[in-house]
């Protein structure tokens, strides 16, 4: 599999990541969760990717346990911003999960509390990240999903630079939404070494000069814009899958397509993908590492950046 240079850290590490939002949720407990990390890890992949709000607040731990195994083998990105539930608000959304019946109003709204990213509580976030992942660094440590109004102290970015400096963390950085990126990134720049965001090959391209970039979301939302496209359009369907030499009616070849177009887009980024089904996680790594994708996905993408020109 390709491998990458991540910022800061010296390391390298594979361009395909696993993000583990879908661990230990869902109905998705620990023991099937560690086999999804297991096949992951047997696939290839090194890279992974978590948050303290994943997994119910349980994630970091699972994966800490899965570390252990396999010491200075594996990168890892974890976050600080959404921060971990409760026990009683695990109660609560667990309830509400089951019995949809329930209003919201009676509990108020799902999910954890945003963080204040004043220094103390950035610290102990890092320090909790620290002891559960079973590390003494992090590669990547980002702002999760901030709003530009929520980086205005510099004390937070001096934090940053000297657990850096002290290599508690290997680089830092924004993890958000695709519509705030831009805006962070123009307004908040001290910030921005690393971006992470939802991106893929059916989208514009974003200029973020300097910034190292990880993309998630990439595949599966690109293969549904250029299937329901081509679909309406049985000529052209014709035309780009005798331009790339695969059939683009199987769903297979175009996935396959839009996840290579994603990797070759930004050589030297993570794309992270996830996934609660060993089957997947596998059939993504043999896509990653088949080069026999080479020219189809340079032709898929001479043809994608073509509509795109003629669309602006």
């Amino acid at each position: 599999m390709n491998l990458v240079a991540l910022p800061g850290t010296g390391r390298k590490t594979t361009q395909l990541g696993f993000g583990c939002a879908y661990l230990v949720s869902d109905g998705l407990g620990r023991i099937e969760s560690r086999r999804l990390l297991d096949e992951a890890y047997d696939s290839g992949i090194r890279h992974f990717d978590t948050a303290p709000r994943y997994g119910q607040g349980f994630n970091e731990e699972l994966l800490g346990r899965f570390f252990a195994c396999h010491k200075g083998e594996i990168t890892v990105t974890t976050k600080y911003g959404l921060l971990p539930p409760t026990q009683n608000k695990r109660i609560i959304d667990a309830i509400r999960r089951r019995y949809k019946f329930f209003p919201g109003f009676l509990f108020g709204p799902m999910g954890g509390k945003k963080a204040s990213y004043r220094v103390a509580e950035a610290k102990a976030s890092l320090a909790e990240s620290l002891r559960k992942l079973q590390l003494d660094h992090i590669d990547l440590f980002l702002m999760h999903e901030p709003e530009p109004s929520d980086l205005r102290n510099d004390g937070l970015l001096r934090f940053l630079e000297e657990s850096q400096k002290a290599g508690q963390i290997g680089s830092f950085g924004i993890g958000s939404t695709e519509a705030n990126v831009s805006k962070l990134y123009a307004q908040r720049r001290p910030y921005c070494p690393v971006m992470m965001f939802e991106w893929g090959c059916h989208k514009p391209k974003i200029d973020l000069t300097g910034s190292y970039r990880i993309h998630f979301r990439s595949a599966a939302p690109a293969e549904k814009v250029f299937k329901e496209r081509l679909s309406k359009n049985p000529a052209e369907m014709r035309s780009w899958s005798d331009a790339v030499g695969l059939d683009l009616t199987e769903a297979d070849n175009l996935y396959a397509l839009c996840l290579r177009a994603a990797m070759a887009s930004y050589p030297e980024s993570i794309v992270l993908f996830s996934s609660r089904y060993s089957q997947h996680i596998r059939r993504n790594v043999e896509i990653a590492e088949d080069r026999s994708f080479d020219v189809p996905t340079t032709k898929f993408l001479g043809l994608v950046n073509g509509a795109q020109s003629k669309a602006k």
